[in-house]
């Protein structure tokens, strides 16, 4: 990471690690890689809301892309299933896809980022 990339990216600081975009890092060492995570959705979906709130609620950084407003969000979110599909909410952890997942399975993945 060079410091034009941490500049640009949405900082977590949690003592004495502290978080930039996909990186933990501690002492000045990087010490995880975590997966980028995307939320598709709408901001009119409940579950959505719902799991917003889980993963606010973790400190964990996630890009909402709303398939309702944005095509190229829609697009990209039917892209992940063979039936193309705009199957909401999904939320992705790097390469894992999670659709409409329970509670304890999104708990699951969260821990395994961190």
């Amino acid at each position: 990471i060079t410091m034009s990339n941490i500049s640009e990216q949405k900082q977590v600081f949690i003592a004495p690690e502290f978080y930039v975009k996909g990186w933990i890092f501690r002492n000045g060492a990087i010490i995880k890689n975590i997966p980028e995570i995307k939320l598709y959705g709408t901001k009119r979906c409940h579950k959505t809301h719902h799991y917003k709130t889980i993963l606010e609620t973790h400190n964990m950084n996630y890009v909402f892309l709303d398939v309702e407003a944005n095509k190229k969000f829609a697009e990209e979110l039917r892209n992940l299933y063979s039936n193309q599909k705009l199957n909401f909410p999904t939320i992705t952890f790097g390469e894992k896809r999670l659709r409409n997942p329970k509670d304890s399975e999104l708990l699951k993945w969260i821990e395994k980022a961190i």
